[in-house]
């Protein structure tokens, strides 16, 4: 009936403690697939313990990028459900059986799950982009564990999946196409079925954000173009900025910087995508259960628009005097190198 389906690359810690996890929730008609994009650390002589357990382990020749790895995944899936979980988001412990449960009864293609920075208040159903965008957030769909797939409900999207792989969100288009098409329903559930990771990810955030906005080229309708551009920019792309001050440490990296804001906010330009700032200021007077979440977005957008105004030669300086998180500061400070987003 079920599929998980976990894509790693050189994470054996965080792999084999994910396995063990899972490993007692396991039952008949339940499959785990490891699929290694040709990891060099240890995740091959790991995983090799526990395959008599009926682990199934796949190791990729080379490493392709994440989303080819990701696309393995649906690709071979030869059940009625697939769960594509990263190794790095804990399931919890009775995952499984709560999962079961939701799809004994459900007749939807995709169900999206509440992540741990977002959550569905009911299962509602929705069936068009419009609905989706009003109920769920742009960063929750693009995680990609929130995702249980109707398998053969994706077939016909394989050639999006594999054309839209540079966007860095695939996994997220093929679910606004199915909506687009007409032809298919996602069930928003309020389960919650795993742990965000406490680690700080080693992957380029200035690399992911220049790739994602330029995600709404695959959708058809304009008006969801830019409905998917406005997600971009109003729930994730001044949060990705200050997540890549991380990666300014040399001068050709703040030139990098200042080069993807300029462009990230073409391309979403592009799609007519506009800052809704009455929904924001609507908010902080008459809703104040989104009262502090607008406040810290209108904070995080003037913070990044003063940082963008600030000559290159004085960029250092000023980031010592504006006012970023602990977090922020922390992962600034370490400033290390990064590399492709990678699974």
């Amino acid at each position: 009936m079920l599929t998980i389906a976990i894509p790693t690359y050189n994470r054996a810690v965080h792999l084999q403690a994910q396995i063990e996890g899972l490993l007692p929730q396991l039952r008949p008609g339940v499959r785990l697939c490891i699929y290694d994009n040709a990891s060099s650390d240890e995740t091959q002589e790991m995983v090799g313990k526990y395959l008599c357990h009926g682990i199934s382990y796949f190791r990729a020749a080379q490493n392709c990028g994440g989303g080819r790895n990701f696309f393995w995944c649906l690709q071979e899936c030869q059940t009625e459900w697939l769960w594509i979980l990263a190794d790095d988001d804990p399931a919890a412990p009775d995952a499984v059986a709560n999962l079961l449960e939701l799809l004994s009864r459900s007749t939807s293609d995709f169900i999206h799950l509440s992540s741990p920075m977002w959550s569905y208040a009911s299962e509602r159903t929705v069936s068009t982009v419009v609905d989706i965008f009003q109920y769920a957030r742009f960063s929750s769909l693009l995680w990609l564990s929130c995702g249980i797939y109707r398998t053969a409900s994706f077939h016909r999207f394989f050639r999006l999946f594999n054309d839209s792989i540079s966007t860095m969100g695939p996994q997220m288009l093929v679910i606004l196409a199915l909506l687009e098409s007409r032809r298919g329903e996602v069930l928003l559930s309020p389960l919650h079925l795993f742990r965000g990771s406490p680690n700080d990810v080693q992957w380029s955030t200035l690399d992911f954000i220049i790739r994602i906005t330029q995600a709404p080229e695959y959708l058809v309708e304009p008006v969801h173009q830019q409905l998917l551009a406005e997600g971009i920019l109003f729930d994730w792309f001044d949060s990705a900025m200050l997540h890549g001050l991380r990666e300014t440490a040399k001068p050709y990296q703040v030139r990098k910087w200042y080069r993807i804001y300029r462009l990230a906010r073409l391309n979403l330009k592009a799609y007519h995508a506009k800052r809704h700032w009455l929904l924001h200021f609507q908010n902080c007077l008459f809703k104040p259960e989104r009262r502090i979440e607008s406040l810290k977005m209108i904070a995080k957008a003037i913070t990044i628009k003063t940082i963008a105004c600030c000559p290159p030669c004085f960029f250092h300086a000023f980031l010592k005097v504006v006012p970023l998180s602990r977090a922020k500061r922390n992962a600034y400070a370490k400033r290390e190198e990064y590399v492709p987003y990678g699974y």
